[in-house]
């Protein structure tokens, strides 16, 4: 997996890019974006939650908690290149939260606590995704593979 270092960072940094991308938006065109967004999955959402259920509101958060889980899943592999714990992944995570709301501040859109918790539950959900996906294939640690570290604690 190290050796796709160099392509995960770079899809960690635009995923980074476009999170915040997004927060420098105006509310006016945050709002059309929302609206366009949210014609396209309302149908496939009524699915799920019935009909007339699903919301301009409701389609903003899910896209917090999207976008954040797809950041997420990057930073997790990131830190499994750096052999580091996911918990570095959480932490990054919750202050790219933080900062994006701050950003928002200074575009007439109002931060939102509420929107940091939703980012860092999409944070943990990317995060928790890369290890179900790693420990079902196996590759949770490069210790697998060396067949003398079979017995070392993991």
């Amino acid at each position: 997996m190290k050796k796709l270092k160099p392509l995960i960072v770079t899809f960690a940094v635009l995923s980074l890019l476009f999170i915040w991308t997004n927060s420098f938006f105006s509310s006016g065109v945050s709002s059309r974006a929302s609206s366009y967004f949210t014609r396209i999955l309302t149908p496939v959402l009524e699915l799920v939650l019935g009909r007339g259920n699903v919301t301009e509101h409701l389609v903003r958060k899910l896209a917090h908690f999207a976008e954040y889980a797809f950041y997420g899943l990057w930073l997790a592999l990131w830190m499994k290149c750096d052999d580091r714990k996911a918990l570095n992944a959480l932490l990054a995570g919750f202050i790219t939260a933080f900062l994006d709301e701050t950003i928002q501040m200074f575009t007439g859109r109002g931060p939102s606590i509420k929107d940091v918790w939703i980012d860092v539950f999409g944070i943990a959900a990317g995060i928790g995704f890369v290890h179900l996906i790693l420990a079902i294939t196996g590759l949770r640690s490069e210790k697998n593979k060396d067949p003398d570290k079979k017995d070392a604690p993991q």
